[in-house]
């Protein structure tokens, strides 16, 4: 399935979490999945907070927790976000594209679901 992102700027697809619609970066440069905590209850998603790692960014260090409700893109399900402040990503992400994200689609996902990228036509290819 091909998928365009939302923005020209930016490779951004639509989603849902609990069946709400939702923006996702898809992020090459990220080595795992992040959603961004404000969507914890916004979305009423299930958080594991026995869980949590310690992660190591562009922004230093931060914990971050699983969260157990998955991510759906085009009927098909991705697992193994970790739930963090992003702030940072989210608020740059809305300054340039105009689109609030509610998380990153990191490597680890993009492998798993086979996803590839065109970056000249701006298109999200779903494997």
């Amino acid at each position: 399935m091909i998928l365009h992102s939302e923005s020209d700027k930016r490779l951004i697809v639509k989603g849902k979490l609990n069946d709400k619609d939702v923006s996702f970066l898809v992020d090459t440069g990220a080595a795992t999945g992040l959603i961004h905590r404000t969507a914890v209850k916004k979305y009423g998603l299930n958080v594991n907070k026995n869980h949590s790692v310690n992660l190591v960014g562009a922004g230093g260090d931060f914990k971050a927790y699983l969260c157990n409700t998955p991510l759906v893109i085009a009927n098909r399900t991705i697992y193994q976000f970790l739930i963090a402040d992003i702030s940072d990503v989210v608020n740059s992400i809305k300054r340039q594209t105009g689109i609030e994200i509610a998380g990153v689609i990191g490597l680890n996902q993009m492998k798993m679901m086979g996803i590839s990228i065109d970056t000249d036509d701006n298109y999200i290819e779903i494997g």
